[in-house]
């Protein structure tokens, strides 16, 4: 948790992520009842200066139905 509120609350000092620095492709996939629609780490990537980054939010889903439902193959990963 203490990783997560420093890159929610921008303190670089105790997590430090070089968002400049991610290059690849980016496909940033949230669940609705989990992360829902916060795309801050996909806006820090593209602020880096990616602007291969990509947002979806998978509504109905929480944490764990990313990986358990059995609708996740075609609601989650199909959009890989």
């Amino acid at each position: 948790m203490r990783d997560l509120a420093a890159l929610w609350t921008g303190d670089d000092a105790t997590y430090a992520i070089a968002w400049d620095r991610i290059g690849a492709e980016v496909v940033w996939i949230n669940t609705e009842l989990g992360r829902g629609g916060r795309p801050r780490g996909a806006e820090l990537i593209r602020a880096g200066g990616n602007e291969r980054v990509s947002f979806a939010v998978v509504p109905g889903y929480g944490h764990g139905d990313g990986v358990w439902a059995a609708t996740a193959a075609a609601d989650v990963w199909s959009r890989f």
